[in-house]
């Protein structure tokens, strides 16, 4: 029986791949989602093969269709993605891919002068125009989770291979079946790779490969995986050649003998079936008051946060709070951390971007940051309300700054990260806190990182009330 969070969709695809043979019937394959084989990966997508033969040779790339982006508003600045991703705790960053360069789309010989024009007019995806930087998000900007109509497709249930060994030496563990392409007009699909095999009637899973710059997400999600970071290889879309679009493609939703569904192993998924993982180093686990750069990389960034919003634009700002005002989060703590982010965007233009001009906030910006400061807490009467009050208590600290004296360098200011939890014997370990809800008597400790990169340090909340600056905005380094 599958974990209780962890949910396997009914809808099937069924794809018809012409014969080469004369008079031989179509090749036919069911996409289908069961439990991944790799283990804490969650869900993954299969193949069964249930043509003619008793074994399948891929004959040459066949596209399973577009990865995304599917509407206008998964089309994103890199800035408004990093505001999101800090919103949900890194997730929807397991399913975003940069965009194409504006003028490099992928194309054979015989599309070359459809590919002249586009870098003449440059590429417009859903009315949008790319520009390099931009990101492509399929997930909800209500809820950090794949989205319906992404979802639909399948294909964000297919997983990425694991690797092993170190570096230049690091192999993939499992055989990779998919490519990801960015078709001429600057979509993502996917293709069934050529030379891949697939007995009849035997599911197989259907996996990718990123490359090296998915490097940051691929070590957030899988710990043991994060001696990879200098690892060279190829770009993260894999650019393929002699694709075959077309595929007579059509949704099923009943094809028998799916592949099995043990799920007995118990792991915190999201809504498309990922594994969530914070990655903690070992050795912090032996400490009192110290976490390393290992367990560091994997952190929120309320300070990475802090210091992107100095760098904002009123164009940026403005489009951030329209963001937040038409899709805010349902959940509460992402909430909270929007309700965060608007607080530092005031600060951010009454002392900075402004003053420096001696102007004040204009009132049609103003009037968006205080709207989008009535959405946290909501109302009484909203059945969130309850939700909004507990997390607005729980991560009051977060995004604190605070000033230490030292004896070395007189002072030192950095911002509180994370609540940290007892771990295993003494030693701590980071998290959101849910464990220490558990025993109302255990103190509360939070993880402070110092911005002048002095380390960092775990200290109570009496510590923050002490040392807590209360006009902290500009303060950094």
């Amino acid at each position: 029986e599958a974990p209780k969070n962890m949910t396997i969709p009914s809808l099937q695809r069924l794809l018809r791949v012409p014969n080469s043979e004369t008079g031989a019937k179509p090749h036919t394959v069911v996409l289908s989602v069961s439990k991944s084989t790799i283990p804490g990966a969650g869900r993954g997508l299969y193949l069964t093969y249930r043509g003619p033969h008793a074994k399948w040779k891929v004959p040459d790339y066949i596209d399973l269709g577009r990865y995304g982006p599917h509407t206008a508003s998964d089309i994103k600045e890199d800035f408004m993605m990093q505001v999101k991703n800090f919103l949900y705790d890194q997730h929807p960053s397991e399913w975003s891919f940069e965009a194409p360069a504006a003028n490099n789309s992928n194309c054979s010989n015989e599309d070359q002068e459809d590919s002249e024009e586009l870098e003449d007019q440059g590429l417009t995806i859903h009315g949008k125009k790319i520009v390099d930087g931009m990101i492509f998000d399929i997930t909800d900007d209500a809820t950090g989770e794949v989205h319906e109509m992404a979802e639909k497709t399948l294909l964000p249930f297919v997983n990425e291979v694991t690797v092993q060994g170190k570096r230049s030496s690091r192999k993939p563990k499992q055989v990779q079946n998919i490519d990801a392409d960015h078709h001429n007009d600057g979509r993502l699909h996917y293709l069934l790779r050529r030379g891949s095999c697939f007995k009849r009637n035997e599911p197989m899973e259907l996996l990718v490969y990123y490359g090296a710059k998915y490097q940051v997400v691929r070590c957030g999600k899988y710990p043991d995986d994060s001696d990879a970071s200098s690892e060279e290889g190829r770009s993260p879309v894999a650019m393929v050649e002699g694709r075959t679009a077309g595929s007579d493609i059509e949704d099923m939703s009943s094809v028998t003998n799916p592949p099995s569904q043990d799920n007995s192993v118990a792991v915190s998924m999201t809504a498309s079936g990922h594994a969530i993982h914070q990655s903690v180093c070992p050795s912090c686990r032996e400490r009192s008051t110290k976490v390393c750069d290992k367990t560091m990389a994997t952190l929120p960034g309320y300070s990475n946060m802090l210091k992107s919003i100095f760098t904002y634009t009123e164009k940026d700002v403005i489009s951030i709070l329209d963001f937040f005002i038409e899709s805010p989060p349902m959940e509460s703590v992402p909430r909270q951390r929007m309700f965060w982010v608007v607080r530092q965007l005031r600060l951010y233009l009454e002392r900075v971007l402004y003053q420096k001009d001696g102007r004040k906030v204009p009132s049609n910006v103003n009037e968006k940051l205080d709207r989008a400061l009535a959405l946290f807490p909501r109302g009484e009467n909203d059945p969130h309300h309850d939700e909004d009050m507990r997390a607005m208590e729980k991560y009051q600290h977060m995004g604190v700054v605070i000033r230490k004296e030292t004896k070395k360098s007189g002072f030192k200011t950095g911002m509180v990260e994370q609540i940290v939890l007892p771990g295993p014997g003494s030693g701590p370990r980071v998290g959101d806190g849910d464990d220490e809800d558990k025993d109302e008597s255990m103190p509360k400790k939070y993880l402070v990182v110092y911005f002048s990169g002095e380390g960092e340090d775990v200290v109570t909340e009496d510590e923050i009330s002490e040392y807590s600056l209360t006009n902290s905005f500009g303060v950094m380094g």
